[in-house]
């Protein structure tokens, strides 16, 4: 089952500056703009070294063009250091729920977990990938032999033990603690112990691991493995453990926006046609017998329901795939088959309806997110729902900590 193992991290110094301007999201939650703000604030920023959308691909980049002669520059001038101890690092989120407002706190640990093989059944993935990050990202790992920033790993532990364990050994100041644009504070604890790491290690030692967040990663890593069998630390990356029975665990949903249609009266045909006000009231009620998807059309006042008996445990966005977006010619993975056809993916109702009132979008079909359960249970069978179907929220940062191979 589940090999977890403690690590030296890399971390920023005090020499570095200010954290918040060091550290960001994962690089397919921000845009160019913003990365080139991050580099312009900090010279630091981890913008400069995971230039998966740097460098690499157009974005901000080090000058010299070799991300890992920064790295090393950096370690020579001292901005990052090496802890001293294999360590596990607690890792704490407090937010609010975008939707409610409630506080939660969400507990995870980083370390590392064996780059396995889906075949062990040891990691399992849930949703469809796309090529060109994971050629980006393992081009990446190629240049700077390292891990920016950690996958979210689900695990099951309905009992809580590993969340008990973590709240008694991080009592004592943290290592760091950091609020990010979105208003989540990110608190970081390292725990050195030979008894915490190996209790740590026998909590998760019988878990099958979930990616929730780093699918492209993750496959990146696997392909860099068998091309490095001998590179010590090359089977391994960078995970940040947490409960899929975490009350504070939550997934937003993703909505699709279409342009270029011109099948939008089939696709319609056969929905119920009511105010959008009452559509999202009934979007934020959930029915898990039911499943719930919202249309709205440019030009039109009214939005649309499409509401049928739920097929098993099959989740929404499965059900939008294979049947709605496939009268709009783009199949059944969301692949399109008309040029003329294009799908963008955007978080929040009112993101998407503005994208349809503004007509920058022809449709936009509204989600309800899928439940971890759904999620879980797509995975284990080893089974894959479509890109971008799943919303993790809050996202881990990048830069936090660092892990070198070799």
């Amino acid at each position: 089952m589940a090999r977890t193992f403690p690590f030296q991290a890399y971390r920023y110094t005090p020499a570095a500056g200010p954290l918040h301007d060091l550290v960001t999201l994962p690089d397919d939650n921000s845009s160019p703009n913003f990365s080139k703000c991050c580099v312009s604030k900090n010279q630091y920023s981890i913008l400069r070294l995971d230039s998966a959308r740097g460098g690499l691909n157009g974005g901000p980049a080090d000058a010299s063009g070799n991300p890992s002669a920064l790295l090393n520059q950096w370690l020579t001038s001292g901005v990052v250091g090496l802890d001293t101890h294999p360590s596990f690092y607690p890792y704490f989120q407090e937010f609010r729920d975008p939707e409610t407002g409630e506080k939660l706190l969400r507990k995870g640990v980083t370390g590392l977990g064996s780059v396995d093989d889906y075949s062990r059944g040891t990691v399992y993935g849930h949703e469809q990938t796309i090529a060109d990050p994971t050629g980006g990202r393992l081009e990446l790992l190629r240049q700077t032999r390292a891990h920016f920033g950690p996958l979210l790993m689900l695990y099951s532990d309905p009992k809580h033990e590993v969340d008990r364990f973590l709240s008694g050994i991080t009592s004592k100041e943290p290592l760091v603690s950091v609020r990010d644009d979105d208003g989540v504070l990110h608190t970081l604890w390292q725990v050195s112990r030979q008894n915490h790491i190996l209790h740590l290690q026998y909590l998760l030692r019988d878990k099958s691991l979930v990616i929730a967040d780093g699918h492209h990663r993750y496959n990146a890593a696997l392909a860099f493995r068998k091309t490095n069998t001998h590179l010590r630390g090359a089977d391994k990356i960078m995970m940040t453990f947490v409960n899929m029975y975490s009350p504070a665990l939550r997934i937003l949903a993703t909505h699709r926006l279409v342009t270029g249609c011109t099948y939008v009266q089939k696709i319609v045909a056969g929905c119920k046609r009511i105010s959008v006000e009452t559509l999202l009231g009934l979007l934020h009620s959930r029915q898990e017998e039911n499943i719930r998807i919202g249309i709205l059309v440019k030009g039109r006042e009214d939005g649309y329901l499409f509401e049928r008996q739920r097929d098993g445990c099959k989740p929404d966005v499965e059900v939008l795939h294979a049947e709605l977006l496939k009268k709009c010619c783009l199949g059944g993975c969301g692949v399109a088959e008309d040029d003329d056809i294009n799908i963008s993916y955007v978080r929040g109702l009112d993101a998407a309806i503005k994208s349809v009132r503004s007509e920058v979008s022809q449709l936009a079909f509204l989600l309800q997110p899928p439940t971890i359960e759904q999620v879980a249970r797509t995975a284990l069978k080893r089974e894959l729902l479509p890109h971008k179907s799943t919303d993790f929220y809050p996202k881990l940062l990048t830069g936090l900590t660092i892990f070198r191979l070799g």
